[in-house]
């Protein structure tokens, strides 16, 4: 496994496996970012997020 140097000039930290660097925590610039499946009990549409969804159990009129 090779290490690749963090290209920041600011940074002389390296990239680790995550894609971030280990010392300025950044991505470097130009590298695609990871696109992470929507959460179990989300509906999405267009794109939007919408809020999640909870089922209450419903009490006995008094």
């Amino acid at each position: 496994m090779t290490a690749d140097r963090c290209p920041r000039p600011d940074c002389g930290g390296t990239v680790e496996d995550t894609g971030f660097c280990d010392t300025c925590f950044r991505r470097p610039d130009g590298t695609p970012r990871p696109v992470a499946p929507p959460p179990a009990g989300r509906r999405t549409t267009g794109g939007l997020r919408s809020l999640p969804v909870f089922e209450f159990p419903t009490r006995p009129a008094s």
